[in-house]
């Protein structure tokens, strides 16, 4: 990364004890070609807990095993969940309560299929522990080790467990063992079936399929299409600034139409006094070679983890000084994740031809980076959450 780029990842919450985030963050990044050069890093063996962004691990898990059966996508997840909502709380109890005991609720299934995008658009911690649950976190991470190479990854169960309160928060992996699951899926180690099933239970932005999930047992929730999220949106504003820098405002469509992101995101912490932001990433982009466009596909991902909640954001209801320290600190934040993915995309910008060298739609700005977003979950959000996260969440 450029000196001039580096003081974007020191930024956002950094260790000036006197912003109110603590002085003990940790943080790194990763930039690089699936199955070849890496252009940016910063700590990407250190092994660090990345939330939700680690759901990735029973996902792949889960993949695999519909790659052995595909019938699996069929098959159901059972959990327990609450017995009716209690209205006096902003959280629908039914449908996201999560570590009810048996016997304390009511029994409740669902299908592979609606399972897996819930637990990863959603975040579904509940979904998540259901999985752990039929699979175990033991096999889990013998799986991720053995067939993965993902050697630094480690993964607890979600509820409380033998008297620990929170045992994930001794979940573990390194940026490298996340670029190394994507490489693994793009190498090959599933079948086509199983494959396309990987990507497409997953979040994503795709301009060409504008992709969405619903969940049927969160009331037929709906999320999607992701272009007009606002972190998208910051792409295609990279995009358009990338091309027009170089003279060739005429690929910005094609460009951004053939662009495609799949990721997971996290944030939360075991604790007030640790917590953080992650985000694992694939994005394709648009080369131009040999007279032809080729797809190349990249790794980035990022995490800021060991921040210590300010007291005034020590609430599920944020107070105006909360939201003044944060504020700052959450921009950064947004301009580093966005900023990671400017070389990759000035390097396919430069690859394209200086005039069109086939047809291509009128080029049209919009939809404006500026202009305003369908408003997103932050859970689903490529730069996680940016508001204060109550202990416990993951």
């Amino acid at each position: 990364m450029c000196s001039s780029d580096l003081p974007l990842a020191l930024e956002a919450y950094d260790n000036d004890s006197s912003d109110g985030w603590g002085d003990s963050a940790i943080r790194g990044f990763l930039v690089k070609e699936l199955g070849g050069e890496t252009f940016l890093a910063m700590a990407p063996d250190v092994p660090v807990n990345v939330l939700s962004s680690l759901k990735l691990a029973a996902y792949a898990y889960a993949i695999d095993e519909i790659d052995k059966d595909p019938s699996k996508l069929n098959s159901f997840v059972t959990w327990t969940q609450a017995n009716a909502d209690d209205p006096a709380t902003s959280t629908n109890e039914v449908w996201d309560a999560e570590c009810i005991p048996q016997g304390q609720g009511q029994e409740a299934s669902a299908t592979w299929g609606d399972a897996l995008p819930t637990m990863m658009w959603w975040s579904h911690n509940r979904t998540l522990d259901a999985f752990y649950d039929l699979f175990t976190t033991d096999s889990i991470n013998e799986r991720m080790a053995n067939k993965f190479g993902l050697k630094n990854t480690v993964v607890f169960p979600g509820c409380p467990t033998g008297g620990e309160y929170a045992p994930w928060a001794k979940n573990r992996t390194t940026m490298n063992d996340m670029s190394k699951l994507f490489e693994s899926v793009n190498g090959g180690i599933f079948g086509e079936q199983a494959t396309q099933a990987f990507y497409g239970n997953m979040l994503a932005m795709d301009p060409q399929t504008n992709p969405t999930a619903v969940s049927p047992y969160r009331g037929g929730a709906k999320l999607g299409p992701t272009e007009s999220w606002s972190d998208m949106q910051r792409l295609r504003s990279m995009v358009i600034q990338e091309a027009d820098a170089a003279g060739k405002y005429w690929l910005i469509n094609n460009f951004w139409d053939n662009t495609r992101v799949y990721w997971k995101g996290g944030s939360g912490g075991p604790s007030w006094d640790e917590v953080g932001f992650a985000t694992a990433e694939q994005i394709s982009l648009p080369f131009y070679e040999n007279n032809q466009m080729k797809m190349r596909k990249f790794f980035v991902g990022f995490f800021v983890f060991k921040l210590i909640t300010p007291d005034e954001c020590k609430t599920s209801t944020p107070s105006a000084k909360c939201t003044s320290i944060q504020s700052a600190e959450n921009k950064d934040l947004q301009e580093f994740w966005g900023e990671l993915h400017r070389l990759i995309i000035r390097m396919a910008v430069k690859s394209w031809p200086s005039t069109p060298a086939f047809p291509s739609p009128s080029v049209s700005a919009s939809p404006s980076p500026s202009a305003s977003p369908t408003p997103k979950p932050t859970s689903a959000s490529p730069t996680p959450s940016r508001s204060p996260s109550p202990p416990g969440t993951r």
